[in-house]
C-alpha cells in the first residue's frame, strides 16, 4: 500500500493543451478565390495587413475569368479588392519596395494556342500599372517572382516546355527590367524527364537559388536546388531525397545567409537515413505515410547543414516555409496525424488512413526542435498554405477548409466541393521557454529527469512525459510549476523529477479503471468490462516488484518535457533516451 499511496498524487487526466485564440478569421468561396489551392497566394504587408491573390470562377474548376486581389487591414477588414481582367491563372503575389505589388502567373493565348508567362505591376490601391507577357520565351507558367535589390527589376521562376512535343517540362528563369522588359532567360533540366519549379530567392551577394522537383525512375521525385549567378550561369546544383519521392522544396533565406527548404518526404534512405519513423507500416508500401521534411543548406556549396522530419503516423505534407521576426523557421502543412509531433489537433479523430486533415502550423527552435505547433481546422479536410508573422509580431494563417465547424464556426460553408479558403489572425503566440539541456537516467528502477531552462516568459508549468516506443507519450508527472517569479526569469533555472518506472503503468491502469466506470450500461457493458480488466492488470503490474524497467530491461525509455505557458500554449523539448545505470 505504501507504493500505491505514493503514486496517487501523480494522477492527471485533464487536458493541458490550450486552444488557439483567433483575433479574427475570414472565409472566402470559389467565386472570389477560385477552387485551386495551388493557384492562390497570401502575403503579409508592411502596414501589418495582408494581400490575397485568387481568381473568380463562374463554375468550380474552370479557368479564372478574372484575377482578384484583396487587401486586408490588420483587423481583417477589406480595404480594397480589384478584379484584373485577363484570362489568367495566377500563382504568386509579392509586395514591392514602393508599396505596390507584383503578380505572376500564366495566360492562354487563343491566337497561338499556347500558355504564356504573364506578370502585372499593381499600385498601392490596386490599380493595374502595366502587364507583360513573354511570347519570346519557352516558359509557359510563372510560379514565383522576386524583386531584385536596387530597383533592378524582377527575377521570375517558371515552368517551360523546352522539349515539346515530348511533353516533358523543364525550369526556366527569366530576368526582367523594372517595367517587365526581358533581360535574359535560361532553361534548366534534363531532356528525358520532368523538372518542376517551386521557389526562387536572391542572396545578399546578388546570386540566386531556385528549387523544384526533378524526376528519375530510380528515385522518383527529388528536391533539386540550383545556385546561379546574376547572368543565370550555374554555380552548383544538388538533389536531396531518397528512393520513395520528395515533393515541393519551398525555399526561404535564413538569417545566417544560408537557405532552408520544406518538402514532403516518403523516403527512409539516401538523405533520409536518419528519418524518425512515426509509422510502423512497411516502407514503400501502401500505408507508409509522408512527413514534412525541413533541410537547411549551405548557400555557398549546397552542403546539408541539418535535416529533420516532422509529423506523426498519418499523412503530413508541407506547403510553404518562412522565417519569423526572431529568425525561427516556420511552416504550414496539412496533417492527418494525432500523435508524435502533432499534439492536440482540432480534428482529434485523425486516424491512420483517414483522408481528413488539419492545417498544421509549426514554429521551430534554432536546433530544429519544435518550439510551438498547433493543428487548426474543421472536422473534415483542411490545409495550411501560408503561415507568417507581420511587422508588428502578429501571426497570420491562410489555407483551405470545407465545412464551417470546428475552428471555422461562423464562416462560409463550402458544403463539400470545392474548398473554401480561410485567413486568420492568431492571438498571441509566445515562445516562453528555451530548453538548454535535458538528461534522464534510470537507476534501481527509478527514472530521474533533469532539465535546465533558459529565459522564461509567462511560464506556468512543466510535465514529464515518457514512452517505450518513442511515439506514444504519457504524462508521468503532475504539474511541475515554474520556479521563476510570476513565470518570468532572465536566468537559467534547474529542474528535476524522479519516480519509479512503474508509475507510468499504474497511472495508465488507474485511468482505464476510471474511464471504465463512467457510463456503465447494457450497451457499454462489454467495453467497460474490458477497460476494467486491462486497467486492473496494468495497475497491479505498476504496483508490483517487476516494474516496467525491470520487466523490459533491454527496452529503451524515451523521455521529453512538456512546457505550458499561462495562456495554455505549449511546447515540447527534444526527445531523449534515458541512460541505464
Amino acid at each position: 500500500m505504501k507504493k500505491i499511496l505514493f503514486l496517487l498524487p501523480l494522477l492527471y487526466f485533464g487536458s493541458i493543451y490550450g486552444q488557439v485564440n483567433f483575433d479574427w478569421k475570414n472565409g472566402y468561396d470559389y467565386t472570389i478565390m477560385g477552387s485551386d489551392p495551388y493557384r492562390v497566394d497570401a502575403k503579409t504587408t508592411t502596414d501589418g495587413g495582408l494581400i490575397l491573390l485568387g481568381g473568380e470562377e463562374s463554375t468550380p474548376g474552370e479557368n479564372y475569368n478574372v484575377s482578384k486581389l484583396i487587401k486586408l487591414s490588420s483587423s481583417g477588414a477589406t480595404e480594397w479588392s480589384v478584379y484584373i481582367d485577363s484570362p489568367n491563372r495566377d500563382k504568386k503575389v509579392i509586395q514591392t519596395s514602393d508599396g505596390g505589388y507584383m503578380m505572376v502567373g500564366e495566360i492562354f493565348d487563343g491566337n497561338t494556342e499556347r500558355r504564356v508567362v504573364w506578370i502585372a505591376k499593381i499600385s498601392t490601391n490596386g490599380t493595374v500599372i502595366w502587364t507583360h507577357t513573354y511570347f519570346e520565351s519557352n516558359a509557359t507558367a510563372g510560379v514565383d517572382i522576386q524583386e531584385l535589390s536596387g530597383n533592378n527589376g524582377y527575377i521570375i521562376l517558371a515552368e517551360s516546355s523546352v522539349h515539346e512535343p515530348s511533353g516533358n517540362s523543364n525550369i526556366t528563369v527569366l530576368r526582367v527590367g523594372p517595367t517587365g522588359t526581358l533581360v535574359w532567360q535560361k532553361d534548366y533540366g534534363n531532356v528525358t524527364y520532368d523538372d518542376t519549379p517551386t521557389s526562387i530567392v536572391q542572396l545578399a551577394d546578388g546570386n540566386f537559388i531556385f528549387s523544384g522537383e526533378t524526376y528519375t525512375p530510380s528515385t522518383l521525385e527529388d528536391i533539386w536546388v540550383v545556385k546561379i549567378d546574376p547572368s543565370g550561369n550555374i554555380i552548383w546544383g544538388k538533389t536531396y531525397g531518397g528512393a520513395r519521392g520528395e515533393y515541393g522544396g519551398y525555399l526561404t533565406k535564413t538569417p545566417d545567409g544560408n537557405i532552408a527548404f520544406a518538402a514532403t518526404t516518403n523516403s527512409i534512405d539516401g538523405d533520409l537515413t536518419s528519418r524518425t519513423l512515426f509509422d510502423t507500416g512497411d516502407p514503400g508500401q501502401e500505408g507508409w505515410d509522408t512527413d514534412v521534411w525541413v533541410v537547411k543548406v549551405n548557400a555557398t556549396d549546397g552542403a546539408t547543414l541539418s535535416n529533420k522530419n516532422y509529423g506523426g503516423s498519418g499523412e503530413d505534407a508541407a506547403f510553404s516555409i518562412g522565417i519569423n521576426n526572431l529568425g525561427n523557421i516556420i511552416f504550414p502543412a496539412a496533417t492527418s496525424s494525432n500523435d508524435n509531433d502533432v499534439v492536440n489537433p482540432t480534428n482529434a479523430n485523425h486516424l491512420k488512413g483517414n483522408a481528413n486533415s488539419d492545417a498544421w502550423l509549426v514554429i521551430l527552435n534554432s536546433d530544429g526542435t519544435i518550439a510551438w505547433q498547433k493543428g487548426i481546422g474543421s472536422m473534415t479536410d483542411d490545409k495550411g498554405l501560408y503561415f507568417a508573422q507581420n511587422t508588428t509580431g502578429a501571426y497570420y494563417a491562410f489555407g483551405t477548409y470545407y465545412y464551417n465547424d470546428g475552428d471555422w464556426v461562423g464562416l462560409l460553408d463550402a458544403g463539400g466541393e470545392p474548398p473554401n479558403f480561410f485567413v486568420a489572425k492568431l492571438g498571441n503566440i509566445s515562445l516562453p521557454v528555451t530548453f538548454q539541456s535535458i538528461y534522464a537516467f534510470i537507476s534501481n528502477g527509478n527514472l530521474t529527469v533533469n532539465w535546465t531552462s533558459g529565459k522564461e516568459v509567462d511560464n506556468n508549468y512543466y510535465m514529464v512525459q515518457a514512452s517505450t516506443d518513442g511515439k506514444t507519450f504519457k504524462n508521468i508527472s503532475d504539474k511541475i510549476y515554474s520556479k521563476a517569479q510570476n513565470g518570468n526569469s532572465e536566468n537559467t533555472l534547474d529542474y528535476s523529477f524522479s519516480t519509479t518506472s512503474s508509475s507510468a503503468m499504474a497511472v495508465i491502469g488507474v485511468g482505464l479503471l476510471a474511464f471504465g466506470s463512467i457510463g456503465y450500461s447494457r450497451k457499454t457493458r462489454v467495453l467497460c468490462t474490458m477497460l476494467f480488466l486491462i486497467g486492473g492488470t496494468l495497475f497491479l503490474m505498476g504496483c508490483s516488484k517487476n516494474d516496467l524497467i525491470h520487466h523490459q530491461s533491454n527496452s529503451k525509455v524515451f523521455v521529453r518535457v512538456l512546457q505550458v505557458d499561462k495562456d495554455g500554449i505549449q511546447r515540447i523539448s527534444k526527445t531523449i533516451v534515458a541512460d541505464m545505470k
